[in-house]
């Protein structure tokens, strides 16, 4: 592959990227929390009422 088409075709995957980036729809953050092996669900629920309290 020449290098003309190489970047040729990265600038057109460039010009692309934003439309793939943003579909239409509804954007979610969602967040983990891994509880630790001596650790328990009701800890871990304990601890998250703990923190919307503060």
């Amino acid at each position: 592959m020449k290098l003309s088409n190489l970047l040729a075709s990265l600038l057109a995957l460039a010009a692309a990227a934003p439309a793939l980036a943003c579909a239409p729809g509804h954007m979610e953050i969602i967040r983990t929390s891994q509880i630790k092996p001596t650790g328990s669900f009701a800890g871990f629920a304990k601890a998250v009422a703990d923190h919307a309290k503060w």
